[in-house]
């Protein structure tokens, strides 16, 4: 076969093979979860959490939320306060992280709903 169609091909297969990676990296959605659900098996894994902020304990360079939904857990941000308020509705974006048998998230994005 001839050099110029043989790169032509793999051009095309390719232009199409990032494109279709594209369109289907952007209608992957991750669900909300529960905090019950949060399990050894979610470690290291990026999950969707809604509740409300129930303490906060802010420093210079990290700021722990407590999230209550039925039960509670801690959520760590590496972020300045991004003015949170006892009794916000939250949304977060993060990964599970499990030191002592006692699961956190660590945060990657959180979204304030409702103060």
């Amino acid at each position: 076969m001839n050099e110029n169609l043989l790169l032509k091909i793999s051009l095309f297969f390719s232009v199409t093979g990032i494109v279709l990676i594209f369109i289907i990296s952007r209608s992957i959605e991750i669900n909300d979860t529960t905090i019950r659900k949060i399990t050894q098996g979610e470690a290291e894994q990026e999950i969707l959490l809604t509740g409300k902020v129930s303490e906060i304990h802010s420093s210079d360079k990290v700021t722990i939320l407590k999230i209550q939904k039925t039960e509670t857990i801690d959520v760590v941000m590496f972020e300045p306060d991004l003015n949170f308020q006892k009794g916000s509705k939250v949304k977060i974006k993060g990964s599970v992280d499990e030191q002592n048998d006692k699961y956190t998230i660590i945060a990657d994005k959180i979204e304030i709903i409702t103060s």
